[in-house]
């Protein structure tokens, strides 16, 4: 497959925001209004001109294209914001946004003969009888979504407390011509649970523990039940039967410094789950080499991750040392295309890295060698194989200074 393209296009874009603040008493009691907007405009052309030779067919496809592309969109929104305190240092705060968006974006694509291999020509007076209708498209999405968030806060000398949740209910409405027409609208309703914790044992010792979740909607092209074949070799489909995607995700975290001695010492932990992730289903054609995609749910993604390490000096303060471990481990569930059947693939992968640095520096001269050593061992339980990477990196730096603070690095 071989294919030669120019294009040109220009944009317009603009916004602006508006933000009124009044504080209702001296505890912390305030309201909050926020209005904003935005549009865009632009548009672009292109000549493209792909050429598909079969050899099994011994056969040749050439499509010359010509494609318009206008765009258009606009949108605005309204938001409140309410905090009440409740106690010493605690607030209650509370949220409503409305957000309002349309987007406009027609792909208007002409087939021409007469196209040299380059994609040079005049667009003809009459190009519209050119039209493409398998090709061309076009789409309108009109989206309206409230986003309404309750939270509490606590500022203390010792800890900081943020929990709260936000509800995000959201109705989208999509209009789109691909050969035929499709109306469909489509009501969703995300959540985000939110807990952050943060404790300071000292000034320069704390220790932060974070939990959240979201979900996420499939786009609406990806729920339209409709093929583009407009590339031979990489044809997509829809699919209406999609569901949303729900991510939880939670951290610790702790460190610490000793100004005196010049060494800190940290550590985390992280874990991360999706349920129904959307992965592409591929299956390919062995006749032409062409491939079939098509987003499908999957569930069992999840990884997770841990880091130890800090760094030291010697009493003379001349030489540092810096030492870091890395684990994790990934659960990857996708799509796998094998001896003409799609199966479900697990990839498990455990991925340690060391990291080691020693400095020495004085008034005049400054060295520093370093290096890392790291595996990623990686098994997939459909073609049983085990794959062991390792990786190495090593070196130097230096700076010397001379009089009048010359420097040689």
């Amino acid at each position: 497959n071989t294919g030669r393209s120019t294009s040109n296009s220009d944009n317009m874009s603009g916004g602006g925001s508006l933000q009124f603040n009044r504080r209702l008493n001296d505890e912390g009691r305030n309201i909050t209004i926020r209005l904003s907007g935005d549009f865009n405009r632009g548009n672009s052309e292109s000549y493209s001109y792909n050429t598909t030779e079969y050899y099994v067919w011994d056969s040749l496809n050439v499509r010359n294209r010509f494609t318009y592309t206008p765009s258009n969109s606009y949108g605005y929104s309204a938001q409140a914001m309410y905090s009440e305190p409740l106690f010493d240092k605690a607030f209650l705060q509370l949220s409503y946004r409305f957000n309002y968006n349309w987007n406009e974006n027609d792909r208007q694509t002409y087939a021409f003969d007469d196209m040299d291999e380059y994609g040079f020509m005049e667009k003809p007076d009459n190009y519209r009888v050119y039209m493409d209708s398998t090709l061309s498209k076009y789409a309108s999405y009109t989206t309206f979504r409230h986003d309404a968030q309750i939270s509490f806060r606590i500022n203390r000398e010792k800890f900081r407390l943020n929990t709260g949740i936000r509800l995000q209910p959201q109705q989208t409405r999509l209009e789109y011509t691909q050969k035929e027409h499709y109306s469909l609208t489509k009501n969703v309703f995300n959540w985000n649970p939110t807990f952050d914790f943060r404790y300071m044992f000292t000034e320069h010792t704390e220790m932060r523990f974070r939990v959240n979740g979201s979900s996420s909607q499939p786009s609406m092209t990806n729920l339209l039940p409709i093929t583009d074949n407009s590339n031979p070799l990489y044809i997509t489909q829809g699919n209406p039967n999609l569901k949303p995607s729900f991510s939880f995700n939670t951290q610790f975290n702790f460190h610490t410094f000793n100004v005196d001695k010049e060494s800190s010492f940290m550590t985390n932990l992280s874990y991360r789950r999706t349920n129904n992730s959307i992965s592409n289903r591929v299956e390919y054609n062995e006749v032409t080499g062409g491939s079939t995609t098509r987003p499908e749910n999957i569930d069992g993604n999840w990884n997770t991750s841990g880091m130890i390490g800090g760094n030291f000096a010697l009493p003379d303060r001349r030489f540092t040392f810096n030492l870091f471990t890395n684990l994790s481990y990934s659960n990857q569930v996708g799509f796998l295309y094998q001896n003409n059947e799609t199966y479900k693939a697990v990839t498990k992968s455990l991925s340690p890295r060391q990291n080691i640095q020693a400095s020495f520096r004085d008034e005049n001269f400054e060295l520093t060698l370093f290096g890392n050593a790291s595996l990623n061992h990686s098994t997939n339980d459909v073609r049983n194989s085990v794959i062991d990477n390792w990786n190495f990196n090593f070196g130097a730096y230096g700076v010397v200074v001379f009089p009048w603070d010359i420097r040689l690095m």
